[in-house]
C-alpha cells in the first residue's frame, strides 16, 4: 500500500526520510489545498460503531479517512459556493486538548479511561469548520 506523502516532492525511492511502510499520524498529512469530496456518517449500530467517513483527494490520490468510535461532532458548514471544497488546515490534538478535557468533565464518570482525540478541519472554499472527538482514525487509498 502506498502511504500518503509527508511533504510535496517527497521521493520514496531515494529519500530515507520519506516513509514507505509506517502508518502516518493525522498531523503528518499535507492537508492544505487537498479537497473534501464526501462525508458519510454511519450510525447503523449506535453506541457500538459510530463512524464519520471522509473522502479526501490529496495530490497522490483519493483517500478514505474514517474516524472511529466518535463521541462528539460539530459541523459548521456553509453551502452555495460553486467550487471544489479545498481544505485550508487540519490538525489533531490528544486527550490533553482543552475541548477533550471539557468533554470529559461534561460526561463525568461515563468516559473514565477512554483516550479520546480532537480533530479539526477548516476549509478554504466555504469557510466551514468540522470538529470531531473520537478514539482514532484509519485511512486507505481508494484510487
Amino acid at each position: 500500500m502506498i502511504q500518503p506523502f509527508l511533504q510535496r516532492g517527497c521521493d520514496r525511492e531515494h529519500d530515507a526520510y520519506c516513509p514507505t511502510t509506517a502508518p502516518l499520524e493525522f498531523n503528518d498529512f499535507v492537508w492544505h489545498d487537498s479537497s473534501l469530496r464526501n462525508i458519510k456518517i454511519d450510525r447503523t449500530q449506535p453506541g457500538e460503531q459510530d463512524t464519520i467517513e471522509f473522502e479526501i483527494e490529496f495530490d497522490d490520490g483519493l483517500y478514505q479517512i474514517v474516524f472511529e468510535s466518535v463521541y462528539w461532532a460539530s459541523f459548521q458548514m456553509n453551502f452555495g459556493v460553486q467550487a471544489i471544497e479545498s481544505i485550508y488546515f487540519a490538525h489533531q490534538e490528544g486527550p490533553e486538548s482543552e475541548l477533550v478535557q471539557d468533554f470529559y468533565k461534561s460526561r463525568k464518570d461515563f468516559l473514565d479511561g477512554i483516550p479520546l482525540n480532537y480533530y479539526e478541519i477548516e476549509t478554504n472554499s466555504t469557510g466551514s469548520k468540522l470538529q470531531i472527538i473520537a478514539k482514532g482514525f484509519t485511512y486507505k487509498i481508494l484510487e
